[in-house]
């Protein structure tokens, strides 16, 4: 058994599993809050924050979303593609594809969460997994937030590298909770820390987002920064698209995942 390659192939399963969250190795950020200082209400920062991207009137625009990328795995010497399809309400479908690996699918058609990659076969998602996949599933996710999370906090502002950051932590009705960091000048998301459930366990891990562009209206991070189990994998968004004429079908279920669900329902 070649052990090197099976390591690989865990630790790519793994940066999947966290990649399709997110939609998200740096130092501990120090929590500081001057004496006296109030803190501002989790609502109002996540408010601010989809005004500082374009507000409500430029996100309902956009019925559907194209997003063409790289990700670099430095350390596995692995380059992959990658395409990320969403549309309203919650449907989603991405793949990526490298010379090493081949191809990668995960999907959600607003009711079964699934993947599909040489080096898992067919699965669909269950659980706290599902859950997660589910909420990021959501098109507009921190417009409709109030639906989506039953508690949400604001518990202190971090100083990271690019300054200090307001403290979010977001408890969701289904999947696992994330911190989620917005500086406190611009309002953006530039960090998110959560948890990816994988066959392996309950792994953390972290995504720092910068490189903030226009595009049509809205504010999108053009690179984020990935840290799980030690690794960086870098993933930079080549083109974003919206309302693209999307091909018949593109989020209905695989037949592999079709058998799956019928299976499960005998």
């Amino acid at each position: 058994m070649d052990y090197c390659r099976v390591r690989k192939n865990r630790e790519v399963t793994v940066f999947v599993i966290a990649l399709a969250l997110l939609c998200a190795g740096f130092a501990p950020s120090a929590t500081l809050l001057a004496a006296g200082e109030d803190l501002p209400a989790a609502a109002e920062i996540i408010d601010r924050y989809v005004a500082a991207t374009g507000g409500r009137e430029a996100y309902g625009k956009i019925q559907n979303r194209v997003t063409t990328a790289t990700i670099d795995i430095p350390m596995q010497g692995i380059t992959m593609d990658m395409t990320i399809y969403s549309a309203r309400p919650d449907n989603f479908y991405s793949v990526m594809k490298s010379a090493m690996l081949g191809t990668i699918e995960r999907g959600f058609d607003g009711e079964v969460a699934w993947e599909n990659s040489l080096m898992s076969g067919p699965q669909i998602k269950k659980g706290t997994e599902r859950g997660d996949i589910k909420r990021d599933a959501v098109f507009d996710k921190y417009i409709n937030w109030r639906e989506l999370y039953k508690e949400v906090a604001c518990t202190g502002i971090d100083t990271l590298d690019g300054g200090p950051a307001y403290k979010v932590l977001m408890t969701p009705n289904e999947g696992n909770e994330q911190t989620i960091f917005f500086d406190k000048e611009s309002g953006l998301i530039v960090r998110i820390e959560s948890v990816v459930e994988t066959p392996m366990g309950t792994v953390p891990f972290v995504t720092t987002l910068n490189d903030y562009r226009d595009v049509g209206g809205v504010l999108i991070a053009h690179k984020m920064m990935v840290t799980i189990m030690g690794q960086n994998r870098l993933i930079t968004a080549e083109k974003v698209e919206y309302n693209v004429e999307l091909p018949a079908g593109l989020f209905d279920l695989p037949a592999e995942i079709r058998e799956l669900v019928e299976k499960r329902e005998e």
